[in-house]
């Protein structure tokens, strides 16, 4: 920058030992900020250290016929992690989204054999943590080899019949100590995921909850795994003045139902109000989302590689953004409702063949 020109400044850097090699800058802060987009000025390599990836399991949350529910926690939530699996332990064959974010993951492997043993073990890959402005080292980067750490293998069997269909309750004078029925329910949504299965129904009566719903097993064909209202009555996912960023997180599950809920006060930085990321024959229906807000609010529903999703009945007010869907082959939406959205009613980012 011409010393005449608007702002310019004069800095002269101060390396840590540059006889020695060592350039590390002393006065990095007479840089920062001073550059284009508020970056420091002229080229530089800013590394983060990190510590070592570790993945605590897999374990298997449950088991049917015709499905395993595999779910495990990594030390860092910009892990890339993935599932794999296999008849043998070799485990040759690979489920789920390896790059949804976040510290847990959650992996249904779906169509199996009854009375049959599976084999599965996790794979990481510790992310990058170096930035550049420089567009060759930035590029450079990208073939560096990434630390990887994967889990021992475990194994589980499942059951030669399908287990019966149940329903359970969710209710605020509710207790989760509680067994789970209409006369004996539990307090919070968390409780019901941690037993509901392939078949099942959770019911949640009237009254607002203020907690992240995971969901952690999947459906199978015919058999749904279905979480909803309690017929006829209002129940409220609230995002806890928008600490919380998402209500209901989907990750890699399929055959699922969403019905009948209420959701407000999400915070920004996240998926959706509904999260949504791989799997499939997912079913959202009869949600009313109120987005409205001082600051920015995440979309109703945000799906990522999910195919054959059906979204219908879902009314939403006054957010800043509408449905987004990014690559999600067989999308239905109908009967949705879209009032004074800020930024748009919905967003499609699909690939032309699907």
């Amino acid at each position: 920058m011409p010393a005449a020109e608007l702002n310019a400044c004069h800095i002269i850097p101060e390396f840590t030992a540059a006889d020695q090699g060592d350039f590390t800058l002393v006065n990095n802060w007479q840089f920062d900020g001073r550059g284009s987009d508020l970056r420091p000025i002229g080229p530089y390599n800013r590394l983060q250290s990190q510590r070592p990836t570790k993945v605590f399991g897999p374990m298997v949350h449950s088991v049917t016929s015709q499905t395993i529910n595999v779910e495990w926690w990594t030390s860092s939530d910009g892990v890339n992690s993935e599932l794999a699996w296999g008849e043998d332990e070799k485990c040759s064959k690979k489920a789920g989204d390896a790059y949804a974010s976040g510290c847990y993951h959650s992996v249904s492997l779906t169509g199996l054999e009854a009375g049959k043993t599976y084999y599965f073990r996790v794979d990481s890959r510790q992310p990058a943590f170096e930035f550049h402005t420089n567009r060759e080292l930035a590029e450079a980067d990208l073939l560096k080899p990434r630390t990887s750490v994967s889990s021992a293998v475990l194994s589980a069997t499942t059951p030669m019949a399908p287990a019966e269909p149940r329903q359970f309750y969710v209710a605020n004078n509710g207790a989760d100590t509680a067994v789970g029925t209409r006369e004996a329910p539990w307090r919070t949504v968390a409780k019901a995921m941690q037993v509901a299965r392939a078949g099942d129904t959770v019911f949640v009566r009237t009254g607002t909850y203020n907690e992240q719903i995971f969901l952690r097993a999947s459906g199978e064909p015919g058999r749904p795994l279905t979480l909803r209202n309690a017929p006829g009555e209002k129940v409220w996912l609230e995002g806890c003045n928008q600490k919380l960023t998402c209500g209901l997180i989907i990750n890699n599950k399929r055959h699922v139902v969403i019905e009948g809920f209420h959701m407000r006060n999400y915070g920004s930085i996240g998926g959706g109000a509904i999260s949504i990321n791989g799997g499939s024959d997912i079913s959202i229906r009869k949600v009313f989302y109120d987005g409205r807000s001082p600051i920015y609010t995440p979309p109703p529903v945000s799906a990522r590689m999910t195919h054959r999703l059906s979204v219908s009945n879902v009314f939403y007010t006054r957010g800043f953004h509408g449905l987004v869907f990014y690559q999600c082959p067989d999308l239905e939406v109908s009967h949705c409702v879209s009032y004074i959205s800020q930024i748009g009613a919905i967003a499609v980012y699909n690939l032309p063949s699907q």
